[in-house]
């Protein structure tokens, strides 16, 4: 047992370190692992000294093991207690399970249960009463693991709601592209059906027309002639030009609608044989009116010929187009989707009673699965006028089940932001929340430095310099926390000036812990100081705003559904606000940097570091300016266009 617990131990110190990867930037959350393995280590070398029954031989060595157990539980709390602190801001809900841990541990009084154990093995205690009290131990401890492994399904939940919403999302545009296409599809079959009566009265009407011509050309030259073959040769002329337009209404087309290419263009090689018709009808009417000698028969001949032939296609045409509308299957597919979109919606409801979502993305989820209802209804009724031969009236309910469709995304589109608006909030009241204690840490190590102002580095007593030593050690862990802070808004890439105000911060307080290394706690060490303070106030205000105002969004009940969810962090104005605070910075340090360098000339004229870094933050409150002002442009153009 001792060589597995070593094992164990060993396994620990080497997968505690906070985040591993070779790539900086490269985060793995450490929960899973590290802490996993720091309370496998304290049950571990609980249970490897009950796993020997002690004898009255053993006494000082088992001692001396318990001791050793002792001496792992305290680093297991060290570790616990840094962990939290770590992960603070990246990983909240991980850092408060490390509280409870450390805050459990010491209700129980563990380390003291250890000392009491080394006590009685160091003592002639009964040995069943030292492995009641190890028992005891493990047990309590087993407590602490407990907390360590609680599944923590609110990060869980987050997930699934999002992935929830997502995939409602991803479903209902499937569907809003299958219905497109089945609307399309109703239309098209309401054409084809226009179509069909269309060719059929064409076909009577030709049919007509022939016997018509036949008996214009057979009968004899008589006074209404002329007026008798003009007559037909206009109505033939308006009968082509009815088919050409009808071949020529066709309304929007998707991929698997009715195929009625073919059907078309013989329509409109009938619409052609009919008008060549209605010409030599024309032209034998003109030669039977003026000159009464000059045989028309040809003419008449040739106009019959053309009759039959656009008889034909239309009666081809007319066979074609049967077989294309019997093949047709809409209702069945419309029935399909409608289905589908009642599982939806069945799927939605259940999700929002098991509590899977949020009751602030509840509400527009209830909105979406209510249009989710209408949808169906809708489809309902199309895929019941299919079956009953009635595609335009199909085509006006499949409409409404595209707007309801529609009303649908939208309501999707509405919980998600919701969702993330809430997530935002509570990002911004952890933000908050280290700012403040960031802000408490600033000020009491600028007042701890404030002692050394009137002092020169030179004159510093070793006890001193090491305590101005430790505050640069302080300063540079507030830095590490800024470059935290600066990471977490960089990533949410909501606002302009807020992340790059943290990024400022965190190289002020670098330059800090660098100066106090120095003992460096001249005027422009002062002057950073209060910046540093004044920028942590701002980034303290702001989050605070927007933790505020997330909260005010999430309970935010009214808005009018067509109004869509703010996206936005901060207002511009603010962001301006901001922007100018970092101006008059820029300007006071400038003013103390010349203050320096003409109380020590000499030095004006080499590089001067702190010049340099003024000058880099012009540049970039210069980009900053330019990329509010091409947000702000953004936001008015599509305020215009909507």
């Amino acid at each position: 047992m001792c060589l597995k617990t070593r094992a164990v131990s060993r396994k620990v110190r080497l997968d505690l370190s906070p985040y591993d990867g070779t790539h900086a930037g490269e985060r793995r959350p450490i929960f899973g692992r590290g802490v996993v393995f720091l309370a496998a280590l304290a049950l571990a070398v609980g249970a490897a000294s009950l796993a020997q029954t002690p004898t009255t031989t053993e006494v000082d060595p088992l001692s001396t093991k318990e001791q050793m157990i002792r001496d792992r539980f305290e680093r297991f709390e060290d570790r616990v207690f840094k962990l939290r602190e770590q992960l603070a801001l990246e990983e909240p809900e991980t850092a408060a399970r490390l509280e409870r841990v450390l805050q459990r541990a010491g209700e129980l009084g563990l380390a003291g249960q250890l000392d009491d154990v080394i006590e009685l093995l160091r003592t002639d205690a009964p040995l069943t009463v030292v492995i009641d009290a190890q028992k005891e131990w493990t047990q309590q401890a087993g407590g602490l693991l407990d907390i360590l492994l609680a599944r923590d399904n609110r990060s869980d939940q987050e997930n699934t709601r999002r992935d929830l919403l997502q995939d409602y999302q991803q479903t209902v545009s499937e569907f809003l592209d299958r219905q497109n296409r089945l609307r399309q599809a109703s239309q098209r079959l309401a054409y084809a059906q226009q179509l069909a009566q269309q060719l059929d009265a064409a076909a009577q009407l030709t049919n007509a027309f022939i016997d018509r011509q036949k008996a214009i050309t057979a009968g004899p030259s008589v006074d209404s002639a002329p007026t008798l073959q003009a007559d037909l040769a206009a109505e033939t002329r308006q009968l082509a030009d009815s088919l050409l337009r009808a071949a020529q209404q066709d309304p929007e087309s998707s991929s698997g609608a009715l195929d009625l290419d073919s059907t078309k263009a013989q329509t409109a090689d009938a619409a052609d044989l009919l008008s060549e018709s209605a010409v030599n009808m024309a032209e034998a009417a003109r030669a039977l009116r003026d000159t009464p000698t000059q045989p028309v028969a040809p003419l008449q001949n040739v106009a019959e010929q053309e009759l039959n032939r656009a008889y034909v296609l239309l009666q081809t045409a007319q066979q074609e187009l049967r077989e294309v509308l019997s093949g047709a299957n809409e209702a069945e597919r419309q029935h399909a989707v409608a289905d589908e979109t009642r599982s939806l919606a069945d799927r939605m409801q259940h999700d929002q009673v098991s509590g899977n979502l949020r009751s602030t993305v509840g509400e527009s989820g209830s909105s979406a699965r209510r249009e989710l209802d209408q949808a169906h209804e809708a489809m309902t009724k199309a895929a019941d006028s299919l079956e009953q031969d009635q595609p335009g009236a199909a085509a006006a309910e499949q409409a409404d089940a595209l707007e309801h469709l529609k009303q649908t995304q939208r309501d999707l589109d509405e919980a998600l932001e919701r969702d993330r608006q809430e997530d935002r909030a509570k990002m911004m009241q952890d933000l908050t929340r280290r700012f403040q204690e960031m802000l408490a840490e600033q000020q009491d190590i600028n007042q701890a430095s404030a002692a050394f102002q009137m002092r020169t580095p030179q004159h510093l007593p070793r006890s001193e310099q090491l305590h101005l030593a430790n505050l640069s050690t302080r300063q540079r862990s507030l830095s590490e926390q800024a470059d935290q802070c600066h990471n977490t808004l960089h990533r949410e890439d909501a606002t302009v000036v807020l992340p790059y105000l943290a990024g400022q911060l965190a190289e002020d307080m670098r330059n800090l812990a660098g100066r106090l290394a120095k003992f460096d706690v001249g005027p422009l060490t002062q002057t950073i100081q209060k910046e540093v303070v004044e920028t942590l106030q701002q980034l303290l205000d702001s989050t605070a705003q927007m933790a505020e105002s997330g909260e005010s969004a999430e309970e935010s009940t009214g808005r009018d559904a067509d109004e869509p969810p703010d996206k936005s962090l901060m207002p511009s104005s603010s962001e301006l606000k901001l922007l100018r605070s970092i101006q008059l910075r820029i300007i006071a340090r400038m003013a103390t940097i010349e203050a320096a360098a003409e109380d020590h000339p000499q030095g004006s004229r080499s590089p001067n570091p702190a010049l340099e870094s003024i000058a880099t933050r012009q540049t970039e409150c210069a980009r900053l300016a330019q990329e509010l002002c091409d947000r702000v442009r953004q936001t008015a153009s599509g305020e215009d266009e909507e």
